[in-house]
């Protein structure tokens, strides 16, 4: 599976877009919530919320990838 990764400014803040490469779907969307010239506090807030978000995407292609082929069981 590959990504298109797509980066701009909003109003001088920093914006991410990361596309499917071959569904064209997008995956994540994240714009920094910080006004520019921040706290260090709200901009580490922003970048955890921003790493959250990627290692979310990552959990899900590991358990979604269709070359996978074993089933992942439910515990209770």
């Amino acid at each position: 599976m590959g990504y298109l990764i797509h980066t701009h400014l909003k109003e001088g803040r920093p914006c991410l877009r990361i596309v499917d490469a071959e569904s064209g779907q997008e995956c994540l969307h994240w714009c920094c919530e910080c006004p520019p010239g921040a706290k260090e506090e709200t901009v580490q807030q922003e970048m955890h919320r921003l790493v959250s978000k990627l290692l979310l995407l990552s959990c899900q292609q590991t358990l979604c990838s269709p070359t996978d082929t074993t089933k992942i069981e439910r515990t209770r």
